[in-house]
Formats: structure tokens, C-alpha cells, sequence
């Protein structure tokens, strides 16, 4: 009698795929499609992201070990990871602020003075009609049209 082939999981393949197919009330048949049409669909994802499952893995697994607080360290053979407090190993030069010193930079209030300032020469410039200033505006075109004066060489 033939062993019936096995899944990586060690499932019997005709058991594996009864279960999804059952629930999602496809056949079999109908069940792989999908599950072909799933992969190739993936495949080409990845593809038009240059990328691949063991370069995301690699990236998860790294920001995984980065938010555990181990520190890499980069050697010429690759990235070393040292586990938080390991001797000698620094995870930043950056000391974490200390109760009442303050930010770098300028404070909320000095924000608000300058904010102030320039609100206050906002008011104290002209303020304009829209016809006054398309008065101005013809003004100005028609200066820029007209022939320059000629100079008077006798007048030097």
C-alpha cells in the first residue's frame, strides 16, 4: 500500500486542503486554483518590489531584535547583534533628558513671541483694495512700457 504524500507540515495532502476548501465551500480543485493564484499573485508583488521573503524576514527580524534592545554591531562579516547591557557595547551617544532640563531649540513662549511680532508688522503694513492695487499694478506696467528718457548731453 502507497503512503499518501505529505505536506511540509506532515499533513496528508489529501487531508490539507479539505479544511480551507470546506470552509470557504469551494471543491478541491477550485481550492488549489486559489491557492496558485494567491502565490503568483505574491510572487509578482514581489517582483515589482525587488524584494523577497528572506529580505523581509531578514528586515522583520532586525526591527525585531531593535526594539528588544539589542544593538548591531557592523563587522566586516555581516551585523552582530549584542543583547541589552551587554558590557561595553553602547546601544546611542544620546543620554536620556534628565528631569528639568530643557529642550534643544527654543521654548513654546519664545514661539509665541515671534508669532506676535510678525502679526504686529503684518498690521502696520498698507493695506490695499483690490482696485487700489490693480491701479498700482497698471502703474507699473506702464512704466515698464515706456521708452526710456533720453539723456542730455549738453547738461553734463
Amino acid at each position: 500500500m502507497a503512503r499518501p504524500p505529505m505536506v511540509h507540515d506532515g499533513r496528508s495532502l489529501h487531508s490539507w486542503p479539505a479544511s480551507p476548501s470546506q470552509n470557504s465551500g469551494r471543491s478541491i480543485s477550485r481550492e488549489a486554483e486559489h491557492l496558485i493564484e494567491r502565490a503568483l499573485a505574491n510572487d509578482r508583488m514581489m517582483d515589482a518590489m525587488r524584494t523577497n521573503l528572506a529580505e523581509i524576514e531578514k528586515g522583520n527580524v532586525e526591527a525585531a531584535l531593535h526594539r528588544l534592545g539589542y544593538t548591531p554591531i557592523r563587522t566586516a562579516h555581516g551585523k552582530l547583534w549584542a543583547p541589552p547591557g551587554y558590557p561595553g557595547i553602547e546601544r546611542s551617544g544620546f543620554e536620556p533628558w534628565q528631569p528639568g532640563e530643557q529642550a534643544a531649540g527654543i521654548g513654546d513662549e519664545e514661539i509665541e513671541r515671534r508669532n506676535r511680532e510678525k502679526l504686529e508688522e503684518a498690521d502696520k503694513r498698507p493695506k490695499w483694495s483690490a482696485t487700489d492695487a490693480l491701479d498700482r499694478l497698471s502703474q507699473i506696467e506702464e512704466s515698464a512700457t515706456m521708452p526710456a528718457p533720453k539723456k542730455d548731453d549738453d547738461a553734463a
